[in-house]
């Protein structure tokens, strides 16, 4: 598995070593605690924004998105999750490439 030691005590591990694992392992806790706190901080400021919040991936797929966005954009979050951010472009926007065909109604 990536990212993942196992490590297998025997009766020759001292408790040196012990007491290191047990560091270890608390400090990783620790981090994935501090990780996941400020995941569930960020996402109750998107949630709870009164502005429209989009988030993009790398590649311009919606992967967040708020009740505001879609009072602004009019559509719901199950809607547009994954999709690409041009979707949402207005059709007098849209020229004759392929980004036309990406819109909701296509």
């Amino acid at each position: 598995m990536r990212g993942r030691r196992w490590v297998k005590a025997s009766p020759s591990t001292t408790l040196r070593e012990a007491d290191e694992l047990s560091l270890v392992l608390s400090n990783a806790a620790n981090d994935l605690h501090s990780h996941m706190g400020a995941q569930a901080h960020l996402a109750a400021i998107v949630t709870s924004s009164p502005s429209a919040v989009v988030s993009l991936s790398h590649t311009g797929n919606v992967r967040a998105w708020n009740a505001a966005a879609a009072r602004l954009f009019g559509y719901q979050e199950a809607e547009v999750m994954g999709r690409p951010m041009a979707i949402l472009e207005p059709e007098r926007w849209c020229t004759r490439t392929a980004r036309c065909d990406t819109r909701m109604d296509a």
